[in-house]
């Protein structure tokens, strides 16, 4: 029973993807090259992280001899890998946010994307330790290759070449001293028989010289040497990312509510003055600036055309006769075109010269006599 269980629970063990390719980032450079960094250094414990050329190299030589599908299985029998890892970071202003895409190498079938959201100043140690809790959760699923092929890509793993290489060297130095035997001469007795025992001199060898695996794709992070070495100045994402341009707005619409009052002064006694007549309505208006004095990172400027159009649909005025009282639905809107030059002087400053053409009315529905008149202005 104890045996069994030993061997089921190794078994289970080794049924972990063994080795895993770690692709680009997408997003702001800066932000998706240390998003990836902190993927490799959190995985580089528990696998053996494959470089991204390597992978390439086999997806290329897969595709020349099969379509679809197949052509994932055939990668990644030939490079070893068992599952990818994909990324991208957005920029969202206040936040960030880490997005990642784990696939299974001998099929592309992508089994989750896990979310992660994180500040300005980078990814803290409870996010990371999330980071690799998901990650391993969705690693589990997939099955690692049993039956790699016998042509796949060699595998390069410059530190551990190294170490196995010197310790083979050590061992061998101590056989040699051990083992190497001593040579007796006889010379002829000068005093007394003897024999004299003449030690050769060691020859001096020649220091090996263990040459160093270097990556071709410097640029790339995925270098096992890297994986532990120090951690990058980055690390673990940058305290002031780079600025992203974006262009300047050329449009602006705006819709509302507005109140007014209208009232009549006249110099002589009669008619007499009429006050506050007052219109609730509605307004939109739209403005374009198609040609800004700066492409990127402006605001509205430089030429510009606008329209403003105003309506006060259910508006009312009460009239008092001489036997009577009643209220009057007003008929009142208007709108008015012009051409703009406009010049900012900061974020929320500018300065606008313009020009156009205006018509607003103002009417009583009812035919009746008023104090107040019926009007319309059409100006300049």
């Amino acid at each position: 029973m104890t045996a069994a269980a030993l061997c089921a629970a190794a078994a289970t063990a080794e049924a972990k993807p063994r080795r895993v390719v770690i692709l680009d980032f997408d997003g702001p450079r800066s932000l998706a090259d240390s998003g990836r960094t902190a993927v490799v250094s959190l995985l580089g414990e528990q696998y053996d992280i494959v470089t991204k050329k390597k992978w390439e190299d086999a997806r290329s030589r897969a595709s020349k001899g099969s379509f679809g599908p197949q052509t994932w299985s055939k990668a990644s029998k030939l490079s070893g890998v068992d599952a990818l890892v994909e990324g991208w970071v957005q920029d969202e202003g206040r936040h960030k946010v880490l997005n990642i895409v784990v696939r299974e190498a001998s099929t592309g079938r992508e089994f989750d994307t896990l979310t992660f959201k994180f500040g300005k100043s980078g990814l803290s140690s409870d996010t990371l330790g999330l980071v690799r809790v998901g990650l391993e959760d969705v690693l589990d699923y997939i099955e690692p290759g049993i039956d790699p092929s016998p042509s796949r890509l060699p595998e390069i793993e410059p530190k551990r070449a190294l170490q196995s290489k010197k310790k083979a060297v050590e061992i061998d130095e101590e056989e040699e001293e051990i083992e190497r035997p001593v040579k007796k001469t006889k010379r002829a007795p000068v005093d007394e028989d003897e024999d004299e025992i003449e030690k050769p001199e060691k020859a001096e060898r020649d220091e090996e010289t263990v040459a160093t695996a270097v990556d071709e794709d410097e640029r790339d992070q995925n270098d096992l040497v890297k994986l532990f070495g120090n951690k990058a100045d980055e690390w673990p994402l940058p305290n002031k990312p780079t600025h992203v341009p974006k262009a300047t707005p050329r449009f602006q619409i705006g819709a509302g509510a507005y109140y007014a009052s209208r009232s009549l002064v006249v110099d002589s006694e009669d008619p007499q003055d009429f006050l506050g007549v007052g219109t609730k309505g509605l307004s939109l208006s739209a403005s374009v600036y198609p040609f800004p004095l700066k492409k990127m990172d402006g605001a509205l400027s430089g030429v510009g055309f606008s329209v403003n159009l105003y309506k006060a649909p259910a508006s009312t005025t009460t009239v008092q006769g001489d036997d009577f009282v009643a209220d009057y639905k007003i008929d009142s809107g208007g709108f008015d075109a012009a051409v703009h030059y406009r010049q900012p002087l900061g974020d929320i400053v500018h300065i606008d010269g313009h020009a156009g053409y205006a018509q607003e009315y103002f009417n009583l529905e009812q035919d009746i006599e008023l104090d107040v008149p019926d009007v319309g202005y059409k100006y300049f």
